[in-house]
């Protein structure tokens, strides 16, 4: 995975796009586990739907 900023391949018609937009999922998911877990601690069995 790239993690710069910018991509050449994008340019040559690749699909960075793409990967950055998954890989900004990952994180958003990420994210919003560490603040659901923070918000739930007594509950972790709670059920979470996820869209997809």
């Amino acid at each position: 995975m790239r993690a710069t900023g910018f991509d050449a391949v994008a340019a040559e018609g690749g699909n960075a796009p793409v990967e950055k937009i998954e890989a900004g999922a990952d994180v958003g998911v990420q994210f919003v586990s560490r603040d659901v877990t923070k918000l739930v601690p007594q509950e972790p069995q709670a059920p979470i739907f996820w869209r997809g």
